[in-house]
């Protein structure tokens, strides 16, 4: 399945990337640059909605981490809402522990 990304600002403070498909080597370059550019200087919160994300590899769980350590540097808060995909890899790895996960994309600053 083709990977799509659509990106929302709802504020200066608030943005949201919903991901479709497979997040994989072929598609993390895209999610990687949608992150870059949903950050700006204002920006409180930035949700990454992996709902529609049907197969996720190592390297979509890297652009994951990525965000994270992105997010963490310019004090934002992430939010992943897990899709069927993610949530099996985290039952079978345990990340769930690692990853800021959310049930609700909805939630502004």
């Amino acid at each position: 399945m083709k990977f799509s990304i659509d990106s929302n600002h709802e504020s200066c403070y608030a943005a949201t990337i919903r991901c479709a498909g497979e997040l994989d080597v072929g598609s993390c370059s895209k999610l990687i640059d949608a992150i870059e550019n949903a950050y700006a200087p204002e920006l409180a919160r930035l949700c990454i909605d992996l709902s529609a994300v049907t197969f996720i590899d190592s390297t979509g769980i890297g652009c994951l981490i990525h965000a994270d350590l992105q997010c963490r540097k310019q004090d934002v808060r992430l939010e992943i809402v897990p899709g069927t995909a993610i949530l099996n890899l985290i039952r079978l790895t345990h990340l769930g522990s690692h990853l800021p996960l959310t049930e609700d994309p909805s939630t502004t600053v």
